[in-house]
């Protein structure tokens, strides 16, 4: 049986990994653009503070893909054709498959300028950029983040680290606008504020400044519609999403993502979307949705590969995302899509110090955020998952 899996991050490589520990004969190929073996996407913050080295980034070895007999193709997938079964990649071949499986992951969205002080924080190769940029840096340095959530949260983690003089631009009224509620947002605000970041809210990009220095321009600030801010590094966190234009003529069914069940199927046989690329059902909230953290991609790349091997395995994670924002812990838990939601409940507020938001759907907790109140996670996680 022949498996290709396209995109060779956490969530393809994991599929691969248990694939061969189910079916040893299976033959797999991966389709990766990136150059290099998998590495870990959480751990890029700790390589730019200096707290790990590059080396520990790796997660696998170039050896490891030939010991397990898995075939790395570094392209592009560019074409499905579902009636003849292969997948036309960048580098003009055509491979062959009786399983397929997408895990080609998100991309982030850029600002439509560049100049070499533009920054942005996804990739391996994006991290040594901005870690070339850094060190180019006297001390104090003006630096700038454009953006108002994960991103841009760890851009300001690591410029603070630098003690660079921060100033942070988003276009909504705080971080994570579309989730969190006024009185989140504002202990967000206070708390940047106390920590030295100038905080602009509500702002558009406007354009980039540059100068001539030597043999090329350096940035030296950023335009927006409430003014400029002067910088030398502008980290750009404005969101990810998944490139689904390759898919248009495939017939999958696509809306913010792949539409996956339980059990990461496609609405197409033998097609399985894993990853930051699926909008997986949530059997919690009953919902479609992406969950976009490492330990679900992971987990949903050895269910795609158990199914793929004749179990019946389906996707039960309640998922949760921790982040400190300069010391400051933000945690989002299940579904909390304010859309799909209808009703959602406040526990706390700026006086209080922090801020629960507990999500309800016909009744039922499917999800929450948690703003400084880290120790009501353990209650929620039991909350949204009781009634299953």
């Amino acid at each position: 049986m022949k498996t290709v899996i396209i995109g060779g991050g956490i969530a393809g490589t994991s599929c691969a990994e248990e694939l061969r520990k189910l079916l040893p004969d299976a033959d797999i190929t991966i389709i990766s653009e990136e150059e290099t073996p998998l590495y870990s996407r959480v751990l890029l913050p700790h390589y730019l503070k200096g707290k790990v080295p590059r080396e520990r980034v790796f997660l696998k070895t170039q050896a490891w893909y030939e010991e397990q007999n898995i075939s790395v193709v570094e392209a592009r997938a560019e074409k499905i054709d579902l009636k003849n079964n292969f997948v036309a990649t960048s580098d003009a071949r055509e491979l062959p498959f009786d399983k397929l499986v997408i895990a080609s992951g998100r991309y982030t969205r850029d600002i439509p300028e560049y100049e070499r002080g533009v920054a942005y924080l996804w990739t391996l190769g994006d991290a040594d950029h901005l870690l070339q940029l850094i060190s180019e840096q006297p001390r104090p340095a003006q630096v700038g983040v454009y953006g108002g959530g994960l991103i841009a949260c760890e851009f300001l983690n690591i410029f603070k680290n630098y003690n660079f003089d921060v100033t942070v631009a988003f276009r909504g009224p705080y971080f994570w606008s579309r989730v969190l509620d006024a009185a989140s947002g504002e202990l967000i605000n206070q708390h940047l504020e106390k920590q030295g970041v100038k905080v602009l809210p509500e702002a558009k990009f406007v354009g980039l400044n540059a100068g001539a220095t030597g043999r090329s321009s350096e940035l030296e600030n950023f335009q927006t519609d409430k003014g400029e801010i002067p910088c030398k590094i502008l980290g750009v966190g404005i969101g990810l999403e998944p490139d689904l234009s390759w898919l248009k003529d495939s017939e999958l069914k696509t809306e913010k993502g792949i539409g996956v069940n339980a059990k990461m199927e496609t609405n197409l046989p033998n097609v399985y979307a894993i990853g930051d690329t699926a909008e997986v059902y949530d059997i919690f909230s009953g919902h479609h949705r992406i969950m976009g953290t490492w330990t679900a991609a992971q987990t949903q790349g050895r269910i795609a590969a158990k199914n793929i091997a004749g179990e019946n395995k389906s996707f039960d994670q309640i998922t949760t995302s921790t982040m400190s924002l300069l010391g400051l812990d933000v945690i989002f838990i299940g579904d909390n899509d304010r859309n799909w939601a209808d009703e959602i409940k406040i526990e706390g507020g700026v006086s209080e110090g922090g801020v629960v938001q507990i999500f309800y759907k016909n009744g039922k907790v499917v999800g929450a955020t948690l703003v400084n109140r880290n120790g009501e996670r353990g209650r929620i996680i039991g909350l949204v998952g009781g009634d299953v």
